[in-house]
C-alpha cells in the first residue's frame, strides 16, 4: 500500500500453455511506469482476441477498448474506482458504484453528469474492464447488480462508446462482454436477473441506422450471430478452469506475483509475515473461492442451456452432416478456432463449429450434483436445438449414457436425467430422416451399434437398475410421465427387453416413499403396457398368418419367433403388467383418496383395451384378449373378500371407464343412445367385456343384502351398486334372472326390486344421520329405476308406493326433500307412452299433496314456539329449542324442495296446497285481536319462518297463480315478522305495483290500532312490544319512500303518530303506561333514522316548514315528562325523555330559537288554558297531570332558550349599554365548575385553557384557591395534568370580550326576549293567584304550580326589566314578601295550620326550591330579597321544646315539618353567622327525630321525607362549614349522622326498582334514590369531621359488617367501618366479652390439641380480637376453612365482600396495633388459627394485577375521592390487588410462611417482585413519616431513601451532630428484617428501641 503499492497482475488460466495474459484489478493504482506497461499489454491482448475476423480498415469508434486503468482527471471518480477496485467489502462497493452512477451516469431524475463527455468515456472504458476482470466474479449479489445497473445507465451518456463495446458485432472490441451478461441473467439471484435481463434487452433492441433495410437486416443477424459466439466463447473459458483453485488462482494469483516483484526484498521477520498472512488468506478464502467456482459454472451451463433454447441452430439441410458423421471413429480435435466444414456462408450458426463437445459434458461425471442436472439441461436442449453438436458426438454420448444413468445417485437429478435419455434417443429419429430418408417411426437406428447407437442390452441393464431403485428416492410424479416415451422409442420387435423394462419399472413402486410416488409409477406401468399392448404390429400379414394352425410354414415362422420373447407367453406377461396394476390400485390400502390420476389412467386404458378387443388383428392384445378379459380382469375385480375401500375404488374405476367413453364418442362425433340406465355408442355393440365381472358383482352385493341382519349394504358397496347399475344397465343386469320365473318382464322384476330390496334400504338408512351418503346413492338407483320403466303409468304407482310406506315410517322429511331433489333432477323427460312424461305427472300425487299440507302446519308451530322462546314465553330448553329448530330446517327443505326454487320447470304440488299454507302461515293478520301481545310470537327477525319465505319466493315467480288479497297478505306477514325475509323478498313483493296501495293502507290501519290499545303492565314486555312495533313502523317507512320519496311527508301520520289529542290523552291521570308506550315507540322509530335533519323533516311532515309544527311539539314533551312520585326534586330525571328526545331532533343547534320561544308560548297558552278550565270547572284533580308536566316542559323550554341567569353582569350606569362580565367570583366557584384558565390574566391575548374545578381549597378563607384539570387534554383521574390556581386567573369565557358594543347590543336583545318571558309568565299564570286569598281558596297543588312558574321566571330570565311600580320585578317581589309575613304573622300566633304549610311551601318553591322545575341558588341575589324574618320565626318556634313535643307527629303537623325542612334548604345560601347555623342543626336534629321515624320508615311518604331531610342536612353542612365562626363540633350533627346511620343500616330499601338514574342519561346506572345524596353527606363529613360519623356508628358495626355483602350499600358501609377503625379505643370493652357462638365452638375445637399454657394464651388472643374486631366480622373469617363458595365458583358480590371485609379486618389490627404493640401479635395469632390469610390469598391473587409495577390507582380505590367508584361500586381487580398489598404490609411473617408453604409456584415470582418493588418501598414512607410525626424525639431529624433502603438519624449531642444510619432491608423473600449500622460513639437505646419499634 501507499506510494510502494504492488503491481497488481492476474492470468486467466484457459488450460492451454501458450494463453495470453490478462492485467489485474487495480493495475491502474501502480506507479506511472508499470501502469503504462500494463496498460500496454492489456491492449495488446485485447487487440489479439479480437482481431479474428475483423476488417483491417477500423474507425476510430471501434478502436475503443476496455481500460485496466482510469486515466481521466477527476479526482472523485478516481476515489470512487479505488474503492470499487481496491476495497473487499461489499457494501463499500456497491455504495461506490451507486455513487459512480449518480456522478458519472446519472439519470433524468436526478439531474445532470458533473463530468465531461470525454470523462464519461473513461469511466466507462476502464468500467467495462473492472466488470470482465473482477464484477463479474464477485460473490455478493449487490455488487453484481449494481454494476449492471450502471452499464444501463451509462447508455444515454455514452451512446457511441457503449455500443462500439457491448453490441455483439463481428467489430466488437470486447466479445466476451455480451457472454458475461447473457449468462447473468440467470444469475441464482432474482436481482441480479432482473439487472442482467434488461441489460441484455436494451443491447438486442438496439439497431443500427444504416438507412437501407437489407443491411439492418443483415447487421441483426450478424449481432445474434456474435452474441451466440460470444456466450460460447465464455462458456469454453470458464469451463476451461477444471477446479475452483484454478479459477481463483488465474483471477487473483497474479496480483501477489507482482507485488512481490515490485518491491524491495524485506529481512526475514517481514518475509515470514507475509507467507503467515498468505496461508490465513487462503484459508478464510476457501468458502468464497468454492462459491465463486460453482455459482459461475452454473450460471456459464444454464446461460448455454438458455441461449440454445432461444436462438436454437439453423437448419441442418444446409450443413454438411458428411464431414460430422465421418469421421466420428477419428480423434475429436480439441482447436476450437478451427475453422468448420460447414458452407462459407457466415450468417448461419451452429454450435458444433462454436463449442467443443468435451467441454460440454464434462461434468456429466463430475462429483458435483449441481453440475451434472445442470449439464443435464444443456445436453437435453442441444438434442432438440443444437443436433449439429450432438451428431458429431454420438459415438462417445452413446457409450456416456448408460455409464451416467449407472452412476447417478443423487433423486434431483434423475428428472433431468431421463429427460436428457430420452431426448437423446429420439434425437436419432431425425437423423435417420435427414441423413437416410427414413421414416421417423423406425426406432432401431438409435439402439443400432455400428451407426454410433446405444447398447440396448447394456442401457437395460443400466436402466433397470436405477428403475428398480425408484430413481433412489426421486419423485415419480416428475419422471413418470416420461416412461411412456421412452418405451416406444425401444426396440418394437424386442418383446423381452419391453418386459424386462417392465419389470424394473413395476419393482421401482416397492421402494418408494410416498403413496402419490408409487401411484405415478403404477400409472407409468398402465400406460406402458396399454401401449406394447395396442401397438400395431410390423408385419400385419404375418400376424394373420401366424394365427392360421392349418399353415406349416406359420407354425415355423412362429417357433422362430419363441426364441426372441414374441410369443403369446411374453404377451400375457406384458399383459399381466396391466392387471398388476390393476389390483395394485384396487387393494392397495392407504391410497389417497385424492390422486384421481391413477384410476382415471386406468379407466382410460382399458376403454382402449376393450375397444381394441372388439375392433383390432392387428395389435398384440388379440392374441391374448380370451384370457385377458375372461381369466385376468374378473380375477381382480371379484368382491368375494374385498374390503369396503377396494368396493369404492372399483364404484370409481365403472365411472371412470363410462365418462371415458362418453368423451370418446363425442370427440369421434357419435350420437350417445340411452340404454337402460347406460350410455353407449350408438356404433358399437351393446355388451361390453367388463359386464360379467359387473353382473356377477351385482348379484353378490344383492345376496349380502338380503342375507345380512339388518337388510341393508354399507356405503361403499351402495356406491358400487349404482356405478354398476349406471354402467351396465337393468336391462343386462336383470336379463335371465334366476331369481323370477322364466319369461318374466324386467319392469316386473324393477318394480320388485324397488318395492323390496331398494324400499329397505332407504327406511333403514332414514334414521341414521352417518348414513346420508348412502341414502343419496339409494335414491339415485331408485332414479335409475323410475327411468327403466317404460310406461308413465308404472312410474307414479312405484313413486306412491314408495312415499306411502316413507310416511308411515315417519322417515325424515330432509331425506324425503333429497329424495325428491335426486328424482327431479335426473328423470328422463322423453320417456312417455302417451300421457306425457314431464316429470311433475310422475311425481305430483295426492299422497305428496297431503304430506305438503301437514308439512306446512308444522312448520308454522315451530316457528311459533322457537319464536315464543326467543321472546322469553316459554322456558328455555336448549333440548328443545334444539329439535324444534333441526324439525323446521327439515320442514323448509321439504317445501323449498316442493316449489323446486333450485331447479327449474313447475312445483310438484297444486295451487290448493299453496293456499292452504297462506292460510296457515297468515293466522296473526287474520285474527282480530289488536293486543301486541298476542302478536308478539310471530315477531321474528331470524329469518326461520321457512314456509313464508317459500310462499314469497313463489308469489314473486312469473308463474305464481296468487290472488292480490293473497299476495297482501303474504306481505303483510313479511313485514310483520320482518328480518331477512323482509329485506330480501317481502319488500320486493310490496312495493309492487299492484297490490302497494292495498298494503300501504293495512299496514298502517294495523299500527294505528296497536298504538292506542293497551298491552299490559310489563315493563320489560312493553319496551320489547315498542320496540317490535317501531321496527314495522320503520319498515313501512322505508318501503313507502323507496316507492315514492314525498310520502316521507306523511309518515308520522302514516304510523298514527302525529294525532294531538293522542298525545293530549297521554298526560291525563292513570295515562302513565300509554305514555309510556308512545315515548318508547317515537324513540325507537326516530333512532332508526340516521341524521337529525331528515329525523325533523319526518316529525314534521315537510321538508323545510315555514312555521314548526309547535303544537305537537309540545303536546308531544307534555307528554314525556316523567312523574314518578318517587322522583321528587329530580328535575333530571323528569326531563329526561324530553331530553333525549330534543337531542334526537337535534337539540338547541338544530331548532331554532324562534322555534323554541314559540314552543315557550304555546305551554303558556296551554297551561293558562287549563287553569282557566280548573277555575270555571273547580276540577282540579282531573287537570293535575296536565299542569305538573306543562310546567315542567316549560322550564325545560325556557332552560334551552334562556339557560340558567347567573349574575355574571357588570351593571352601567343608565342609559349605557350591558356587556357580559368576563370575571368570576371566588365565592361562586364550586367543584365541578366549566371556566377558562390563562395563565397572564393582565394579557387580552393570552390563550385559554379549558378547566374543571377539581376542589376548591378553604383552608385559608376568604382566600380560595381552587385545584383545576385540563379538560379533554387529559385521562380522568390523572394528576400529573392538575394544577392549582386563584380566581383572578379563571375566566368566564373562551374569549375575551373584544366589542362591547356588539355584546352589549346582544345582551339587550335577550334581555328583551327574557323580560318579555317573564311578563307571559306573569300575566297568564302567577298575577292576582298567589295572594293570600288565592291561597286559602284555591287547591293547594295549584298554588304550588304557580310557585313553580315563579321559580321559571327569576331563575331563567332573571327579572332583568324595570324595577319600578307596576313592573314584574316588583309584582313577584310584592308576592314573596306577602308569603313570608303571612307565615312569620302564622307561627307568631302559633298557627302551624294548612294555609301556612302552603305558603310557606309556596315561597321555597318560588325561590328555587322547585317542586316541577329546575332547583336554583341564585333567585335570592336576583331579587335581593333576605328570608332573615322567616328563618328567625322558624328557630324560635322549634326552640320551644313544649311545642316541639306536643307538635312531634299528626300529618298537618308532619306536613309542616317537612316544609321547613324544605325551606331552609332554599334559604341556608342566605345565612353567615355561625350561630344561626348550629341552631339551625338543632332544628334539623329535632325535625330528623319527627320525621324519620322507624315505625313509617319504611313507607312511601317516608322515603321521600328522607331524601328531603338529607338534601337539607347537606345543603346546611355544606354552607355551614364554609362560615369562619361555626365550628361542627357540636352534638346536633352527630346525632343526625347516627340517626342517618340507623336508617341506612335498618330501615331503608336496597331496591333498584324504585330507584333513580345516577349519571348522565346515555350511561345511566340505576340505584335506590336514597344513595346519592347519603354519599354526598358521608362525603362531606369524611373531610370535614369524621368524629360526625364515629360517634353513633359504632353502635350499628355489625351490621355495616353484614352491608359489605350487599352491592348498593357495600361502599358506604366499608366507609364507615374504616372511619370506625381509625377511631381510638376498643369496640367492646369491659372485663368479660361475650364471644359469638360460632367462636366460642370454633375456640374448643382448637384447643383441643394444644397444651393447658398454650389453650390459655390462645382464649387470651382471642379475647383480645374479640375485643377490637366486629363479631360478625370474626365469624364471616372463621368460616372461610370450610366455605367453598371462595373457590372460582363464588359470586361476585360474595368475593367483593370479603375483600373488603378482609381490608376492614387489617385496619381494626392496625387500629389495635397503635394502642398496644402486644394487640398486634394477639389478633395476627388469632387470624393464624383461622387459616383465613391463606384462603383470602388465594381467592385475591385470583383477580389481583400484580405485574403492572406502573399502574398505582389500585392504591386509591378504596378511598372516598375515587373516580372509579363514586360513592356506588368497586373494582374487583383493584380491591384485590390492595388486598395483596395490605396483607404484606400488616401481616409480614404471616405472609412470608404461606409465601414458603402455600404460594402456588406460578405465582411466587410475581409476589416477590410485588413486595420488592409496591411493598417496601411504600412501607418505608409511610415508617418515616410515622417517625417524623411521632413526638418525643426532641431535635432529631430522620429521612430515607426508597432505594437504597437506608435510614439516616440526625441529632445533637454536646454540640455536636451525629449520625447514625440504619439500613433497613425489606427483602422480597425475609420481607421485614433489618439491621443497623452506626458511625456514632454514642447511641442513645431510647433510639434504637424507637427505631426498632416503628420499623418492625
Amino acid at each position: 500500500m501507499g506510494g510502494g503499492k504492488r503491481e497488481r497482475k492476474s492470468r486467466l488460466d484457459k488450460g492451454q500453455g501458450g494463453a495470453a495474459e490478462f492485467t489485474g484489478f487495480a493495475a491502474f493504482a501502480t506507479p506511472p511506469s508499470t501502469t503504462t506497461a500494463a496498460a500496454a499489454a492489456s491492449a495488446s491482448l485485447v487487440s489479439t482476441q479480437n482481431t479474428v475476423g475483423k476488417p483491417k480498415k477500423e474507425s476510430q469508434q471501434q478502436q475503443l477498448r476496455p481500460s485496466p486503468l482510469y486515466i481521466g482527471s477527476d479526482s472523485n471518480v478516481t476515489l470512487i474506482f479505488r474503492k470499487i477496485g481496491q476495497k473487499r467489502d461489499a457494501i463499500t462497493k456497491t455504495r461506490a458504484l451507486s455513487e459512480l452512477s449518480t456522478y458519472a451516469f446519472p439519470s433524468s431524475s436526478e439531474g445532470t453528469a458533473s463530468l465531461s463527455r470525454q470523462e464519461q468515456i473513461q469511466a466507462f472504458l476502464h468500467l467495462i474492464f473492472l466488470y470482465t476482470t473482477k464484477l463479474y466474479y464477485d460473490n455478493n449479489p449487490s455488487v453484481r447488480a449494481e454494476v449492471l445497473n450502471v452499464l444501463y445507465a451509462a447508455k444515454d451518456h455514452v451512446p457511441k462508446a457503449w455500443k462500439a463495446l457491448l453490441l455483439p458485432t463481428s467489430t466488437a472490441s470486447s466479445s466476451d462482454i455480451c457472454g458475461m451478461i447473457w449468462c447473468a441473467t440467470v444469475d441464482p439471484m432474482t436481482d441480479v436477473r432482473r439487472c442482467a435481463t434488461r441489460l441484455m434487452e436494451t443491447i438486442l433492441a438496439e439497431t443500427t441506422t444504416s438507412g437501407e433495410e437489407e443491411k439492418e437486416k443483415e447487421k441483426e443477424k450478424e449481432k445474434r450471430l456474435t452474441l451466440r459466439k460470444s456466450v460460447c466463447d465464455h462458456f469454453t473459458t470458464i469451463l476451461g478452469y477444471g477446479r475452483a483453485t484454478t479459477l481463483h488462482d488465474a483471477l487473483f494469483s497474479a496480483k501477489r506475483r507482482g507485488g512481490i516483484d515490485g518491491q524491495s526484498k524485506k529481512d526475514k521477520k517481514s518475509k515470514q509475515q507475509s507467507q503467515a498472512g498468505d496461508t490465513m488468506t487462503s484459508e478464510s478464502e476457501k468458502e468464497d473461492m468454492e462459491e465463486r467456482y460453482e455459482r459461475v459454472v452454473l450460471c456459464v451451463l444454464d446461460g448455454l442451456t438458455r441461449l440454445v433454447n432461444v436462438y436454437p441452430e439453423d437448419d441442418l439441410k444446409n450443413y454438411d452432416l458428411l464431414s460430422a458423421t465421418t469421421n466420428e471413429n477419428d480423434k475429436v480435435e480439441d482447436d476450437m478456432d478451427k475453422k468448420p466444414t460447414a458452407k462459407k456462408d457466415m450468417t448461419e450458426f451452429y454450435y458444433k463449429d462454436a463449442l467443443d463437445g468435451n467441454f460440454v459434458w464434462k461434468h456429466l461425471s463430475t462429483s458435483r450434483g449441481s453440475f451434472r442436472r445442470a449439464t443435464y439441461r444443456l445436453v437435453a436442449s442441444l438434442c432438440r436445438h443444437g443436433k449439429s453438436l450432438i451428431y458429431s458426438n454420438m459415438k462417445k454420448l452413446s457409450a456416456l449414457v448408460p455409464s451416467v444413468l449407472t452412476s447417478e445417485k443423487d433423486p434431483s437429478n434423475f428428472p433431468s436425467l431421463i429427460e436428457m435419455v430420452l431426448l437423446y434417443i429420439a434425437s436419432f429419429r431425425y437423423k435417420q430422416q435427414t441423413l437416410n430418408s427414413l421414416p421417423p417411426s423406425n426406432n432401431n437406428a438409435a439402439w443400432d451399434t455400428t451407426q454410433c447407437g446405444i447398447d440396448a442390452n447394456v442401457f437395460m441393464k443400466a436402466m433397470c437398475k436405477v428403475l428398480k431403485r425408484g430413481c433412489y428416492g426421486s419423485s415419480a410424479v416428475q419422471w413418470g410421465p416420461s416412461m411412456l416415451p421412452l418405451v416406444a422409442l425401444l426396440p418394437q420387435e424386442d418383446r423381452k427387453l419391453h418386459n424386462q423394462f417392465l419389470s424394473g419399472l413395476w419393482e421401482g413402486h416397492k421402494v418408494t416413499i410416498g403413496v402419490a410416488d408409487t401411484s405415478a409409477i403404477i400409472a407409468a406401468v398402465a400406460e406402458c403396457v396399454s401401449f406394447l399392448l395396442l401397438r400395431r404390429l410390423s408385419r400385419p400379414e404375418e400376424k394373420s398368418d401366424r394365427r392360421n394352425k392349418d399353415d406349416e410354414a406359420s407354425t415355423v415362422e412362429k417357433t422362430e419367433k419363441d426364441d426372441e420373447g414374441d410369443t403369446e407367453k411374453g404377451i400375457k406377461e406384458t399383459a399381466q403388467y396391466f392387471i398388476d396394476a390393476l389390483s395394485y390400485y384396487l387393494v392397495t390400502p392407504k391410497l389417497p383418496k385424492a390422486s384421481s390420476e391413477l384410476p382415471q389412467c386406468l379407466a382410460r386404458d382399458l376403454y382402449k383395451l376393450d375397444s381394441a378387443s372388439y375392433e383390432r388383428d392387428d395389435c398384440a392384445m388379440a392374441d391374448v384378449k380370451g384370457w385377458f378379459w375372461e381369466e385376468g380382469i374378473p380375477s381382480v375385480m371379484a368382491i368375494d373378500n374385498s374390503n369396503g375401500e377396494m368396493l369404492r375404488r372399483l364404484g370409481l374405476l365403472l365411472q371412470n371407464v363410462m365418462e371415458y367413453a362418453i368423451q370418446e364418442t363425442s370427440r369421434k362425433g357419435y350420437q350417445p343412445v340411452a340404454t337402460g340406465a347406460r350410455i353407449m355408442p350408438s356404433n358399437k355393440c351393446t355388451m361390453n367385456h367388463l359386464f360379467p365381472s359387473c353382473k356377477n358383482n351385482f348379484c353378490q352385493l344383492l345376496e349380502r343384502s338380503r342375507s345380512s341382519e339388518r337388510g341393508i349394504m354399507q356405503k361403499n358397496e351402495t356406491e358400487l351398486l349404482l356405478s354398476i347399475i349406471s354402467y351396465c344397465g337393468f336391462e343386462y343386469l336383470f336379463a335371465n334372472d334366476q331369481s323370477h320365473e322364466e319369461g318374466t318382464d324386467i319392469s316386473s322384476i324393477v318394480e320388485n326390486f324397488c318395492l323390496n330390496d331398494l324400499l329397505r334400504w332407504i327406511i333403514s338408512r332414514d334414521s341414521s344421520p352417518s348414513h346420508s351418503n348412502a341414502l343419496k346413492t339409494d335414491y339415485k338407483i331408485f332414479q335409475y329405476c323410475l327411468d327403466a320403466l317404460p310406461t308413465i303409468i308404472q312410474k307414479k304407482v312405484v313413486w306412491e308406493s314408495i312415499l306411502k310406506e316413507m310416511i308411515k315410517a315417519q322417515c325424515n322429511l330432509k331425506n324425503v326433500a333429497l329424495g325428491l331433489s335426486i328424482l327431479t333432477s335426473g328423470m328422463s323427460e322423453n320417456a312417455s307412452d302417451g300421457f306425457g312424461g314431464k316429470i311433475e305427472n310422475i311425481v305430483q300425487c295426492q299422497t305428496l299433496e297431503n304430506l305438503a299440507v301437514e308439512v306446512g302446519n308444522s312448520a308454522v308451530e315451530h316457528f311459533r314456539y322457537l319464536s315464543e322462546t326467543r321472546h322469553g314465553q316459554l322456558s328455555d330448553d336448549s333440548d328443545v329449542d334444539e329439535e324444534q329448530a333441526a324439525c323446521l330446517l327439515n320442514e323448509s327443505i321439504f317445501v323449498e324442495t316442493c316449489l323446486r326454487f333450485e331447479q327449474s320447470g313447475p312445483m310438484l304440488i297444486s295451487t290448493e296446497v299453496v293456499r292452504k299454507w297462506i292460510e296457515t302461515t297468515c293466522k296473526a293478520n287474520q285474527s282480530d285481536s289488536v293486543l301486541l301481545f298476542d302478536k308478539l310470537p310471530d315477531e321474528d327477525g331470524s329469518g326461520t319462518n321457512a314456509l313464508l319465505k317459500a310462499l314469497l319466493s313463489y308469489a314473486l315467480s312469473p308463474s305464481s297463480a296468487l290472488s292480490i288479497v293473497e299476495k297482501v297478505q303474504l306481505s303483510l306477514e313479511s313485514w310483520r315478522q320482518g328480518g331477512p325475509i323482509w329485506n330480501t323478498k317481502g319488500a320486493e313483493l310490496a312495493s309492487s305495483p299492484q297490490i302497494f296501495d292495498e298494503f300501504r293502507l293495512c299496514s298502517s290501519s294495523s299500527l294505528k290500532k296497536e298504538l292506542i290499545s293497551e298491552q299490559g303492565k310489563d315493563d320489560a314486555l312493553i319496551d320489547l312490544i315498542c320496540h317490535s312495533w317501531s321496527e314495522r313502523a320503520w319498515r313501512l317507512h322505508q318501503l313507502c319512500t323507496t316507492v315514492n320519496e314525498s310520502f316521507s311527508q306523511s309518515t308520522m301520520a302514516l304510523i298514527g303518530l302525529d294525532d294531538v289529542e293522542l298525545w293530549k290523552s297521554c298526560a291525563e291521570e292513570g295515562n302513565a303506561k300509554r305514555a309510556e308506550r308512545f315515548y318508547l315507540c317515537l324513540m325507537h322509530f326516530l333512532h332508526n333514522i340516521e341524521g337529525t335533519d331528515i329525523r325533523r323533516k319526518i316529525f314534521w311532515g315537510q321538508i323545510e316548514p315555514e312555521f314548526s309544527p309547535t303544537k305537537l311539539m309540545v303536546h308531544v314533551l307534555v307528554a314525556l315528562i316523567d312523574t314518578s312520585k318517587i322522583l321528587l326534586r329530580s328535575m333530571e330525571r323528569r326531563v329526561s325523555r324530553i331530553r333525549q328526545f330534543w337531542e334526537l331532533l337535534g337539540g338547541k343547534d338544530g331548532l331554532s330559537p324562534e322555534f323554541i320561544e314559540a314552543c315557550c308560548r304555546e305551554v303558556v297558552h296551554h297551561l293558562s288554558s287549563i287553569v282557566q278550565v280548573i277555575y270555571d270547572e273547580n276540577k282540579s284533580e282531573e287537570h293535575f297531570s296536565h299542569l305538573t308536566r306543562g310546567i315542567s316542559v316549560l322550564d325545560f323550554l325556557a332552560g334551552i332558550l334562556f339557560g340558567k341567569f347567573e349574575r355574571t353582569r357588570h351593571e352601567v350606569d343608565s342609559g349605557e349599554e350591558k356587556a357580559l362580565a368576563d370575571d368570576v367570583n371566588a365565592s361562586n366557584i364550586v367543584e365541578g365548575d366549566i371556566l377558562w384558565y390563562v395563565k397572564d390574566a393582565t394579557s387580552k391575548d393570552e390563550k385559554r385553557m379549558k378547566v374543571k374545578v377539581v376542589k376548591v381549597h378553604r383552608d385559608d378563607f376568604p382566600n380560595l384557591y381552587f385545584t383545576i384539570r385540563e379538560e379533554g387534554g387529559a385521562i380522568a383521574g390523572d394528576t400529573a395534568s392538575e394544577r392549582q390556581t386563584v380566581a383572578n386567573r379563571l375566566k368566564a369565557q373562551q374569549f375575551p370580550v373584544q366589542n362591547e358594543t356588539k355584546t352589549a347590543v346582544r345582551v339587550k336583545e335577550t334581555d328583551r326576549k327574557r323580560q318579555n318571558f317573564e311578563e307571559l309568565i306573569l300575566k297568564h299564570l302567577v298575577k292576582s293567584r298567589l295572594a293570600i286569598p288565592s291561597l286559602q281558596g284555591q287547591p293547594h297543588s295549584l298554588s304550588q304550580i304557580f310557585a313553580d312558574c315563579i321559580n321559571t321566571a327569576i331563575s331563567r330570565c332573571g327579572l332583568t326589566g324595570k324595577a319600578g311600580l307596576g313592573s314584574v320585578h316588583y309584582d313577584v317581589f310584592h308576592i314573596i314578601t306577602s308569603l313570608e309575613k303571612f307565615v312569620c304573622d302564622s307561627i307568631a300566633r302559633g298557627d302551624i295550620s294548612d294555609g301556612t304549610t302552603v305558603a310557606l311551601s309556596c315561597l321555597a318553591s318560588a325561590m328555587g326550591y322547585g317542586f316541577f322545575t329546575e332547583s336554583s341558588t341564585m333567585n335570592f341575589d336576583i331579587l335581593r330579597f333576605k328570608p332573615d324574618s322567616s328563618i328567625s320565626m322558624i328557630l324560635s318556634l322549634y326552640e320551644d321544646v313544649k311545642w316541639l313535643h306536643e307538635n312531634s307527629s299528626g300529618k298537618k303537623e308532619l306536613s309542616f315539618h317537612r316544609t321547613v325542612l324544605i325551606w331552609i334548604s332554599v334559604a341556608v345560601t342566605t345565612i353567615q353567622e355561625g350561630d344561626i347555623f348550629r341552631k339551625l342543626m338543632n332544628v334539623l336534629n329535632s325535625i330528623g327525630s319527627c320525621l324519620l321515624n322507624v315505625s313509617c320508615g319504611k313507607s312511601e311518604q317516608s322515603l321521600q321525607d328522607t331524601l328531603i331531610f338529607m338534601e337539607t342536612v347537606g345543603a346546611t353542612q355544606r354552607v355551614a362549614h364554609q362560615c369562619i365562626d361555626y365550628t361542627s363540633d357540636n352534638g346536633a350533627e352527630k346525632d343526625i349522622m347516627s340517626t342517618l346511620t340507623m336508617c341506612f343500616t335498618s330501615i331503608w330499601q336496597n331496591n333498584e326498582d324504585t330507584g333513580v338514574f345516577i349519571g348522565n342519561t346515555d350511561a345511566a346506572i340505576a340505584k335506590p334514590v336514597w344513595l346519592h345524596p347519603f354519599v354526598s353527606i358521608l362525603k362531606h363529613n369524611l373531610q370535614e369531621n369524621e368524629e360526625n360519623i364515629l360517634f353513633g356508628s359504632k353502635f350499628f358495626s355489625e351490621d355495616l359488617v353484614a352491608l359489605l355483602f350487599t352491592k348498593n350499600k357495600r361502599w358506604c358501609a366499608f366507609q364507615i367501618l374504616s372511619v370506625i377503625s381509625r377511631g381510638k379505643g376498643r369496640l367492646y370493652s369491659g372485663d368479660t366479652i361475650v364471644l359469638p357462638k360460632e367462636t366460642i365452638l370454633r375456640l374448643e375445637s382448637w384447643k383441643e390439641y394444644l397444651e393447658e399454657e398454650e389453650a390459655e394464651e390462645l382464649c387470651e388472643d382471642v379475647q383480645v380480637a374479640a375485643s377490637w374486631l366486629p363479631h360478625h366480622l370474626m365469624a364471616e373469617i372463621e368460616s372461610w376453612e370450610e366455605d367453598m363458595e371462595l373457590h372460582e365458583d363464588a359470586l361476585e358480590s360474595t368475593v367483593i365482600g370479603r375483600l373488603l371485609l378482609w381490608i376492614a379486618c387489617l385496619d381494626f389490627l392496625d387500629s389495635a396495633a397503635v394502642s398496644d404493640m402486644r394487640n398486634r401479635g394477639s389478633i395476627s395469632s388469632y387470624i393464624e388459627r383461622t387459616g383465613a390469610l391463606q384462603k383470602i390469598l388465594s381467592l385475591a391473587l385470583r383477580y389481583a394485577v400484580i405485574n403492572n409495577h406502573k399502574d398505582e390507582n389500585w392504591k386509591s380505590c378504596t378511598s372516598m375521592c375515587n373516580d372509579d367508584n363514586d360513592g356506588y361500586d368497586f373494582k374487583v381487580p383493584k380491591i384485590a390487588t390492595l388486598v395483596v398489598f395490605r396483607t404484606v404490609e400488616v401481616l409480614p411473617t404471616l405472609v412470608k410462611k404461606w409465601w414458603s408453604d402455600d404460594c402456588p409456584r406460578s405465582l411466587q415470582s410475581q409476589v416477590s417482585e410485588f413486595v420488592q418493588y409496591r411493598v417496601a418501598p411504600d412501607t418505608l414512607k409511610r415508617e418515616l413519616a410515622r417517625i417524623n410525626s411521632a413526638s418525643g424525639i426532641g431535635d432529631m431529624e430522620v429521612s430515607g431513601s426508597c432505594v437504597s433502603r437506608e435510614v439516616t438519624a440526625t441529632y445533637v449531642q454536646d454540640e455536636v451532630s451525629n449520625n447514625m444510619y440504619s439500613n433497613v432491608f425489606l427483602n422480597y423473600v425475609c420481607f421485614s428484617f433489618f439491621r443497623v449500622n452506626t458511625r456514632c460513639d454514642h447511641i442513645h437505646l431510647k433510639l434504637i428501641h424507637f427505631l426498632s419499634a416503628n420499623l418492625a
